[in-house]
């Protein structure tokens, strides 16, 4: 019996060779007839054979370098990777009030990610700054990243101009050659479902295929208006739309990294809007993971996903399915992790926290149960004996920090009446200005600042503004 995985594939590669894929960009266009497929204007049409040759030269795995080596993260490993929410344009409030994120918001996010343990990587888009223009946005967000923190860099995407100036930084701070041997910049490419993948996208991809960095190619199918309601359908078509989009990574750059994305969900039939706070959502993404799996790529996928428009049980209840189901996938970077809410629509800092701690706890079970002879205590329990306790073993003393999780803002203990909604409000908002009062600026040498400061200015970019100083 074939398994589900199969089904799909071949479902996608008739998908792709009889309907074809419509590209939004004339050097992908050329690539793709250069390779032998079947152009018809902006359409193409997807020979299996070719395509899955071209899927084949993509790595099993790849690491992404940070400036500082302790936070490199390898994809494909086995290991897990957790990165924040990405692409809001709100930010809500304990309250519920709803406001425009601001650059002061990603610069805030920029610190608590540097300072959480949880975190290998830094940036992205955890809000659009509504006080930034459009076309300036994207190069100080990464500007910001790259000053703020030494850890892997998720990039947010964007248009031409503001791709190419991201990329002058980068060799600013790297150097051409390190760049071209090294991934040391990551992003998203989404799709433009059904079957299309438009300009900006895929001017991101190419350049970032030109020096040798990775992307994460990632439908966002939804069943019932984007794609069939069947969840069968809606994974066959958005894993068409990821696998041409790899095989065009590979068609400009044989051998560059990319990670196999998925973040296909349903329709919420009510109001035609997005659901990811979904059962159907982790359906689509547990898939996801086995068919990047089949085709020996690292997968990148949802996290604490909700269609929650606040901080509260209904997050909760949601992000934790959806981040679980991402982690139980064995997801390599799970992007979302923390912070998103409304569909995509704002982030929360209170939620934020709150899904530090989920991935905490997660990261406690991941450790699981030691079964060494000091894990065992033999001698402790026949110290103790029949009716004894334990509390007051040195063991306990030498342990207990390392063996138990211990929450920061989750309550426990003795149930007294209050207002445990705005009790877990506060631990949160403690625990918030904690890991800001934690950061440390990493180090940047003023030569490398100057280098930086020197391209910004070029391009009529403010690079002071983009620097953390309200410590």
């Amino acid at each position: 019996m074939k398994k589900k995985a199969d089904i799909i594939h071949t479902a996608s590669l008739e998908i792709l060779e009889k309907t074809g894929l419509r590209l939004h960009h004339p050097q992908a266009l050329k690539l793709c007839a250069d390779n032998g497929f079947k152009i018809d204007g902006k359409r193409v049409c997807f020979e299996s054979e070719k395509l899955m040759n071209l899927i084949s030269k993509a790595p099993s795995s790849f690491t992404l370098y940070a400036r500082n080596p302790e936070f490199n993260m390898e994809m494909g490993s086995g290991k897990i990777h957790f990165a924040p929410g990405y692409g809001a344009p709100y930010v809500v409030d304990a309250s519920g009030k709803v406001r425009d994120g601001i650059f002061d918001d990603y610069k805030c996010f920029l610190r608590i990610m540097q300072s959480s343990e949880y975190f290998n990587i830094n940036g992205g888009i955890t809000v659009q700054p509504s006080d930034l223009p459009a076309d300036k946005a994207m190069p100080m967000m990464v500007c910001a990243t790259i000053t703020a923190s030494d850890k892997c860099i998720l990039a947010p995407n964007g248009d031409k101009n503001g791709t190419d100036i991201m990329f002058a930084l980068l060799e600013g701070l790297f150097g051409t050659e390190d760049l071209l041997q090294n991934p040391r910049v990551i992003t998203l490419v989404s799709t433009l479902t059904p079957l299309q993948i438009d300009e900006s996208a895929l001017n991101t991809l190419l350049t970032y295929a030109q020096y040798n960095q990775p992307v994460m190619v990632t439908p966002t199918v939804m069943a019932g208006t984007t794609g069939p309601i069947t969840l069968a359908g809606t994974m066959a078509l958005g894993n068409a739309e990821a696998l041409a989009g790899i095989a065009l990574v590979q068609m400009a750059r044989p051998g560059c990294p990319v990670m196999y994305g998925c973040q296909n969900t349903c329709a919420d039939m009510q109001t035609g809007g997005i659901s990811i706070g979904s059962p159907e959502r982790t359906l689509c993404v547990a898939m996801g993971s086995e068919m990047a799996r089949m085709y020996d790529l690292p997968f990148r996928g949802g996290g604490s996903d909700t269609d929650a428009h606040g901080f509260n049980a209904q997050a909760g209840m949601e992000g934790m399915m959806t981040l679980m189901n991402s982690w139980q996938s064995g997801t390599d970077l799970i992007v979302h992790s923390a912070g998103i809410l409304s569909g995509y629509a704002a982030m929360s800092y209170e939620k934020f926290i709150l899904d530090i701690e989920m991935i905490g706890m997660l990261r406690r079970i991941e450790k699981g149960i030691g079964v060494s002879n000091e894990d065992l205590a033999m001698d402790v329990i026949s110290a103790a004996g029949i009716g004894g306790e334990f509390l007051t073993q040195p063991h306990t003393f030498q342990k207990c920090r390392q063996e138990l999780y211990s929450p920061r803002i989750s309550k426990r203990g003795q149930l007294i009446s209050g207002d445990h909604q705005a009790e877990l409000v506060g631990a949160a908002e403690v625990e918030k200005n904690r890991l800001l009062s934690s950061y440390m600026p990493p180090e940047l040498t003023e030569e490398k600042k100057c280098a930086l400061r020197t391209i910004m200015s070029d391009n009529g970019l403010n690079f002071d503004l983009c620097l953390i100083t309200d410590q």
